[in-house]
């Protein structure tokens, strides 16, 4: 049976009864082991910030040269055409309907149970409160919060299967693979098991793109056949090329925000772990016999000044690693700035001159 959540207020020592727990923080060691992880991450997010600055399905689309599917021609090329299947109805086997390409995942629910301090538990379909076990009291803010033995359900990927069917297209083979960019897919989930309670405990994923009246291919053309490229993008695309484009370039102004978050998120993370340590020392504050209060105000004073000197350092660090990333990968804006700089020295020479 679910229990019901108490709306009164949060403090009292004894929350629905059971045993009382301290909330466990980092001590100094750990703080310290925390700090090495955090200069590793602030050392790897130039990697991060490559990463999104390499972003090229769009760029390598435009360069692609645009042939006539009627006429083979080696190289990267892009073509467009109305398909047929090597094997006559090899597209009828797809679930989601006659297909170029489907992608299915065979998921299993699993459920598991844990205990969870928190008064913002809420629950769903996905999320059951069993019981009330006990409460846990924060040291640093003295506040005491329920703890409640909580079930959790979670689709887990059990099995993968790729479906990709030959292709003619005027005078080329085309072989799709997974690696390609689909333009676009549709999803459809197939329920195919149920629990006594009539609940779905198991499901297939399809990730579909279906075959259309006239697809458009860019890929390595060799002997007439369309594969893979080593570097470049493989596309297939149910559009002609200007929305092709268009919609690639999206995925990869997608992508490289994507990418420049999970930048900023690696460099405030690694900030806040280095600066772990002194709020470790700042809550022997709390041991101060008598001193609760004080100890309580010098805790939570270090980890706001913790947070806010991290995200200042991780705004300018961003900027930073931008801009070196940037004229690293963009040769024209490098040399921009090598003349500037030179131009600037040059300028500061004579003027002491």
């Amino acid at each position: 049976m679910a229990y019901n959540i108490p709306t009164g207020p949060i403090g009292q020592m004894n929350l629905g009864g059971g045993p009382m727990r301290t909330k466990k923080q980092p001590n100094i060691l750990q703080a310290i082991a925390g700090a090495f992880v955090g200069v590793l991450l602030v050392l790897g997010s130039p990697v991060a910030m490559w990463m999104a600055g390499s972003q090229h399905r769009a760029k390598d689309f435009q360069a692609a040269q645009q042939v006539n599917a009627d006429t083979a021609v080696s190289g990267y090329v892009t073509l467009r055409g109305t398909p047929s299947f090597v094997i006559k109805g090899a597209g009828e086997n797809c679930f989601g309907g006659s297909c170029v390409y489907e992608h299915e995942s065979v998921e299993r629910l699993e459920t598991k149970q844990s205990l969870e301090c928190s008064k913002d538990i809420k629950q769903d379909g996905m999320t059951r409160i069993l019981s009330q076990d006990g409460s846990e009291y924060n040291d640093e803010t003295g506040e005491t919060v329920p703890c409640y033995q909580v079930e959790r359900d979670s689709w887990v990927v059990k099995a993968e299967h790729v479906l990709a069917n030959d292709l003619l297209v005027g005078a080329y083979t085309i072989t799709p693979n997974e690696s390609a960019e689909y333009l676009e897919t549709i999803e459809t989930i197939n329920e195919t098991e149920l629990d006594l309670n009539e609940k779905v405990i198991a499901r297939s994923v399809y990730t579909t793109f279906l075959t259309p009246d006239q697809l458009l291919v860019a890929g390595e053309s060799t002997n007439g056949r369309i594969v893979q490229p080593l570097e470049k993008t493989y596309v297939f695309s149910q559009f002609d090329h200007a929305l092709t484009l268009q919609k690639l370039g999206e995925r990869d102004k997608e992508s490289r925000m994507v990418l420049w978050v999970i930048t900023f998120f690696m460099i405030f993370i690694g900030y806040s772990l280095i600066f772990g340590p002194l709020h470790s020392l700042a809550r022997i504050a709390l041991h101060i016999p008598g001193l609760a209060p004080v100890g309580r105000a010098i805790a939570q004073g270090s980890r706001a000044m913790i947070g806010v000197l991290s995200f200042i350092l991780s705004v300018l660090t961003w900027i930073i690693v931008w801009f070196f990333v940037t004229i690293i990968q963009i040769w024209w804006i490098g040399l921009i700035v090598l003349v500037l700089l030179g131009g600037f020295g040059w300028w500061l020479s004579k003027r002491n001159k």
